[in-house]
């Protein structure tokens, strides 16, 4: 069994993130790359690396971070922690320093408000940037997760260590969401197609899937508030071997719910 490691903590940065180009993917994601103006580092071995993103108020550029004391704390004035979003990085390029957000579209929201109306050029804070779970803790891994994790999710299934047993369901709105990815052989990855508005079926898959785990397998994902509830409760019912440390399921979004109204934890 391996043994669970100290080093997937959270980096303090307060770096500057400068729009290098924006596109839109399709209907329900806009893609924006970023560089930035601090070395980024992301260990190799983080499942799902996320960045917490600080956004401007309205009609104003500049960006004023927190302070971070001698022990790496972030001290979070009046103000700016209710502007910081979680999301997660698509790709990273180590040589030119830059990194690919996927943003979903929204109706409202600071954080797609801002990815609608991005234009190059434009900055906005990293506070930090982290992962709460590593490969080498593992043995078996399963990415769950509606459109909101798919960037976590496909970044994730890019960096698989050698022969990482490893079952992902990613669950988009459109056909046209889906994304083209060079899986290893050891890999498999199931899409389902669910309109906006209609009832998950992440679920009902993965019953289908009638999978065997055992005490060191990771269940990783992000979705919708009461659907990672209903699939905690499912797998505390179908896996009585799994530990607390063995499920990791973030709520990333909650109907009826905008950004920062909600806990995302899991």
């Amino acid at each position: 069994m391996h043994q669970k490691t100290s080093s997937h903590k959270k980096k303090s940065i307060n770096g500057l993130l400068t729009v290098e180009s924006s596109r839109q993917l399709s209907n329900n994601l806009i893609e924006i790359v970023f560089s930035c103006d601090k070395k980024l580092e992301i260990d190799p071995l983080w499942i799902g690396p996320h960045l917490k993103l600080l956004f401007p108020v309205a009609n104003c550029s500049e960006i004023v971070f927190p302070l971070i004391n001698e022990e790496g704390k972030i001290i979070w004035q009046e103000g700016t922690r209710e502007r910081v979003r979680t999301y997660s990085i698509r790709r990273y390029d180590e040589k030119s320093n830059t990194i690919a957000v996927h943003f979903v579209i929204h109706q409202q929201g600071v954080a797609t408000t801002w990815a609608q109306n991005a234009q190059v050029g434009d900055r906005i804070g990293l506070v930090a940037m982290g992962s709460k779970r590593r490969f080498d803790e593992i043995s078996q891994l399963t990415l769950l997760g509606d459109i909101s994790a798919m960037p976590a999710i496909c970044y994730t299934l890019e960096h698989l260590p050698a022969n990482q047993k490893t079952v992902a369901i990613i669950e988009v709105r459109d056909e046209k969401d889906k994304l083209s990815l060079a899986l290893p052989e050891y890999a498999q990855l199931h899409w389902l197609v669910t309109p906006q508005g209609s009832p998950s079926q992440i679920m009902t898959k993965l019953e289908q899937l009638q999978l065997t785990v055992d005490d060191n397998a990771l269940f990783w994902g992000g979705m919708e508030s009461s659907v990672s509830q209903s699939l905690r409760n499912f797998l505390k019912d179908h896996f009585a071997n799994l530990s607390s440390d063995s499920t990791r399921l973030i709520s990333y979004w909650r109907e009826g719910f905008a950004e920062g109204q909600f806990k995302h934890h899991d």
